[in-house]
């Protein structure tokens, strides 16, 4: 249970023995005729015994809570208090709430319980939160009424202004995404049978029951999660690939069942992410699960941030396809994208794939690995479904010595070439120039570490939250968490930097004094 009594933090110095306690009291937070005052403490006030508890952090050097809760206090909050009516109990300041869900995640305190605990126990959580003490209920209605905020615009702002304090920019972004188990439990996947089924039976016990609003509910989220599952169904089988396997959870529809990076298979959501050459995330979303689908969404979101378009992308192996080819020609974007694993060098196949084979276009024929040309055989003009393609072939592969290597059907060897493959020829070719693989190798160092922290530092190896809309607010809380953490080491290597410019100079400055006052000896003497 919770109490509606709001506790609040002592903020009076601790007295002298002897001397008599002040009968001042605190001044209560009040509001003014349409005007909406906020329970704003300011940390200042607070001490440890005759110690603030700034200069308590100070002395520790546990500068992050300083940094946070003055960068949070430079922001645009306007759209943030539009949503609060004057009238009944002060709300807590937004910029408070909200720094104490971003501090607490950036320490691995994720759970509403633990973000509660963390605002009583946590010096850091005082100092951010300005000595507020927010239930967890309180925390969990603060994300719920500005979710939609969350998500994108105050992601935006955020970030925006961390990138102008560190004077970075998005002309060179990398991407990459992963995997991330759901809330839901694996143990209660049904298929294609077993989900009609449910369905069924749902949809029976509503109409029974028409005035039960929960057996109402609980019948449309089984109907919705049947049709997915037909969906899904559907689209596997286009693709000509079996559905035996393909499996749904009720309760949490919109998660996908697909491998986990480790092993085995589980509900979950893949989220993705563009930074740049300072690590800072500069666009973030999240898909059930495709993320190639995701990539226009990103640089859009790159472009809202920015204000201009990125002039080179850069992605793994998992991105080469047409569509991310096209995406990047379209605006213009230089991409770096091999086909294999390593920098442009295709990865091992038991068979030769297709980049192996070698188009001549002048001659128009493929130059295949045991050096035999393969001429056009046939032509699919293609449907509004499929894509067209004309199909390659040669004679000599029932007397070629690699045909093991190379394919077991007792046709021979064919390759089907699609109208977009003369792109991707141009991006094999840019991925072997040396310059481009050696560009390349900074992808590693600029996306990765990203997910690295989110899952060993934050603790995020499972969404907390049901459904995709919370899901992405969840993961944008994340990672805006993680973009103050680069802001914060951002400046301590600045603040560095500028240290030593400043030994430099006094050296420099001592060793000029020096030498002058041994010339003017020397032209003295």
């Amino acid at each position: 249970m919770t109490s509606n009594s709001r506790l609040k933090a002592h903020r009076e110095k601790q007295f002298d023995l002897f001397s008599e306690r002040s009968n001042a009291k605190q001044k209560k937070t009040t509001r003014l005729q349409n005007r909406v005052v906020f329970v704003d403490p300011d940390p200042n006030d607070l001490y440890l015994g005759m110690t603030t508890l700034k200069d308590h952090l100070k002395e520790l050097k546990q500068t992050s809570p300083l940094i946070i809760r003055s960068f949070l206090s430079e922001l645009d909050w306007s759209s943030f208090i539009e949503s609060y009516k004057p009238g009944g109990a002060p709300p807590y300041a937004p910029w408070s709430m909200l720094g104490l869900i971003l501090y607490g995640l950036m320490n691995g305190q994720s759970s509403l319980r633990q973000l509660e605990n963390l605002a009583r126990l946590d010096l850091g959580g005082m100092w951010v939160s300005g000595g507020i003490y927010p239930d967890h209920a309180t925390i969990g209605r603060f994300i719920l009424v500005h979710q939609e905020r969350l998500s994108v615009e105050f992601f935006e702002a955020v970030t925006r202004s961390i990138l102008e304090k560190t004077g970075s920019k998005t002309h060179s972004v990398a991407g990459d995404g992963t995997v991330i188990e759901a809330a839901c439990s694996r143990y209660r996947l049904l298929k294609k049978e077993a989900m009609a089924e449910r369905a069924l039976s749902l949809e029976k016990a509503a109409k029974a029951n028409s005035e039960n609003l929960k057996k109402q509910r609980k019948s449309e989220q089984a109907n919705e999660a049947n049709n997915l599952l037909k969906t899904r169904i559907e689209a596997r089988e286009a693709k000509g690939r079996s559905s035996n396997g393909i499996s749904i959870n009720p309760l949490e529809p919109e998660a996908v069942v697909q491998p986990q990076k480790h092993s085995g298979y589980s509900a979950s959501y893949k989220p993705s992410v563009l930074a740049n050459e300072y690590r800072i995330v500069v666009a973030q979303t999240i898909h059930p699960s495709a993320e190639v689908s995701v990539i226009p969404e990103l640089l859009d979101q790159c472009v809202s941030l920015s204000g201009e378009t990125p002039n080179e992308l850069m992605l793994d192996a998992g991105y080469f396809c047409d569509q991310i080819v096209k995406e990047s020609l379209e605006r213009e974007i230089s991409l770096l994208c091999p086909e294999g694993n390593d920098g442009g060098r295709p990865k091992q196949y038991r068979r030769y794939p297709k980049s192996q084979f070698i188009y001549n276009e002048l001659e128009n024929h493929y130059l295949c690995p045991a050096g035999h040309e393969m001429r056009p055989i046939s032509f699919y003009k293609g449907t509004d479904k499929y894509k067209g393609y004309v199909l390659y072939g040669t004679p000599n592969c029932k007397t070629c010595p690699l045909k093991e290597k190379c394919t077991k059907s007792q046709n021979g060897r064919q390759v089907k070439r699609y109208p977009s493959d003369e792109m991707k020829d141009a991006l094999r070719q840019v991925m072997l120039q040396p310059k481009a693989q050696q560009r390349f190798k900074y992808r590693k160092a600029m996306v990765e570490p990203v997910f690295s922290v989110l899952r060993g530092v934050h603790g995020l190896t499972r969404f907390k939250r049901n459904g995709l809309k919370a899901v992405k607010l969840e993961f944008a809380l994340h990672i805006l968490a993680y973009n103050l953490s680069r802001l914060i080491a951002l400046l301590a290597i600045l603040s560095s930097f500028c240290l030593i410019l400043i030994l430099m100079y006094e050296v420099l400055v001592r060793k000029d004094h020096y030498q002058i006052k041994l010339w003017n000896y020397q032209f003295t003497g």
